[in-house]
């Protein structure tokens, strides 16, 4: 066996990833996703707060065919996370 196989070590490497929730809501907004909440900006906020555009929320509710109900309290949040939330479709409930 050669003396560089023999003094060749394997190193470990550790891998750590931070995640910034503010890149994600930075993407989002590039993408169109979401659009900055005019109601909630300024100091007293923690950081930019912002909104999701109706097709995004529309295209994920359409997806949950088959899914649960969502509660009153679901419903609450996703109308207060949603830009023009009035003119989203909700998935009918069972027996209606």
């Amino acid at each position: 066996m050669s003396s560089a196989r023999k003094q060749k070590r394997k190193t470990r490497v550790e891998m750590r990833t931070e995640i910034d929730p503010d890149s994600a809501d930075e993407a989002m907004l590039i993408l169109c996703i979401a659009h900055p909440n005019p109601e909630r900006q300024g100091p007293q906020f923690d950081g930019e707060q912002t909104l999701i555009e109706p097709w995004a929320v529309q295209a994920a509710l359409s997806r949950r065919r088959g899914g649960q109900v969502l509660t009153e309290r679901e419903v609450a949040e996703i109308r207060r996370c949603t830009r023009d939330a009035d003119t989203l479709r909700w998935p009918r409930r069972p027996g209606k």
